[in-house]
């Protein structure tokens, strides 16, 4: 093998390289719910209360054997960019807004744990659906903060 400088290796090759196909955000959430649907049955853990954390702890929340686990595990997923099984990344990467997580996997409205067919139908649903959701994260949003407005009165 002959030494070159790197310059040298550089201007003597071309390396072409078509990035692949990112997939849209109703392919990342039907490949999730997909993932879900694998083993309907299994049982899956969800994330405590996630209205109640803010700031970093919001950020960083995870649970072992979460819906979320499942779409990291994903070699697939995890090549178009999914970063961790955090809630944070979660949401970014799958285009969620608030109410679309607390929905699919919050503790307080699906209890401590559910079926993963049970939460694949509700990540399936996420698909192409943003209109209707924009008013029940209002609904959802004005009944949580009336008990704390009350509260301060």
């Amino acid at each position: 093998m002959k030494y070159q400088p790197i310059s040298e290796v550089r201007s003597a090759s071309e390396v072409r390289s078509t990035p692949p196909l990112a997939m849209t955000r109703d392919e990342r959430i039907k490949r999730w719910a997909m993932l879900l649907e694998a083993d309907p049955d299994r049982q899956i853990q969800t994330l405590s209360e996630i209205e109640t954390k803010h700031g970093r702890q919001h950020d960083i929340l995870r649970a072992d054997n979460s819906a979320l686990t499942v779409a990291f595990e994903d070699p697939v997923l995890r090549s178009e960019g999914l970063k961790s099984d955090t809630l944070a990344d979660a949401i970014t990467f799958f285009g969620l807004w608030e109410c679309d997580a607390h929905y699919v996997l919050c503790s307080c409205l699906n209890g401590q744990t559910m079926a993963a067919g049970a939460v694949a139908s509700k990540v399936r649903g996420l698909a192409g659906q943003r209109a209707s959701l924009v008013a029940a994260c209002m609904i959802v949003g004005a009944l949580m903060a009336f008990p704390v407005a009350v509260a301060l009165l």
